[in-house]
């Protein structure tokens, strides 16, 4: 979803970074503070593993991204896989 320079990989490896430290501290709050204990881990786990789909289809929505047939999301695929080179089919 982000562009392939510095800027583009800058805010993915943000993201990989926040997230990174954010899981662990969000396990130990909820494992602390609450009374579900060591469920915690699984609870914040799965939430982990949910959460970044709505956030995907959120960010296409935002930015303009709607393929309208089957046929544009193949030439988006292919375009974003090899780089706009034609592959023999």
């Amino acid at each position: 979803m982000t562009l392939q320079s510095e800027t583009g990989m800058s805010i993915v490896m943000f993201g990989l970074n926040f997230g990174a430290s954010l899981i662990p501290y969000l396990t130990t709050l909820v494992w602390d503070d609450t009374t579900v204990g060591p469920e915690s881990l699984m609870y914040v786990t799965l939430l982990s593993m949910f959460i970044p789909m709505p956030l995907l289809v959120l960010s296409a929505t935002l930015g303009h991204v709607v393929p309208t047939s089957s046929d544009e999301v193949k030439a988006l695929l292919i375009k974003a896989t090899t780089k706009g080179v034609p592959i023999d089919e």
